[in-house]
């Protein structure tokens, strides 16, 4: 969590934070498993201060739970097949060399 701090805006990260801990009390793992990056794209915006980049990729994406037997987490798992998805990463310019990720939107 303390590196997702520095490589995130403060409210990005409270938000994100507020998922995790939802995810923690839920008894489950969110598990991204074989993410390969297809696509980066920079979007041009009016501002200097916000860069976009659309970025395409592809995993298997699944929860696992702490509280079920690995049987259930097993077929989860198996279940789960490896699926394409686009998103928008927004970033600000935190200083004059770093970027910090602000906000992840997905996209058609």
């Amino acid at each position: 969590m303390e590196t997702l701090k520095t490589l995130m805006s403060p409210y990005y990260y409270t938000k994100q934070k507020r998922i995790i801990n939802g995810y923690i009390r839920g008894h489950k793992v969110d598990q991204l498993d074989g993410l390969v990056i297809i696509d980066l794209e920079q979007v041009i915006t009016q501002s200097d201060e916000k860069v976009q980049v659309i970025v395409t990729a592809q995993a298997r994406d699944y929860f696992q739970y702490d509280n079920k037997p690995d049987s259930y987490n097993q077929q989860i798992q198996e279940d789960t097949n490896i699926e394409r998805f686009k998103e928008i990463w927004t970033l600000n310019w935190k200083d004059e060399t770093n970027l910090q990720l602000c906000n992840i939107k997905t996209i058609g």
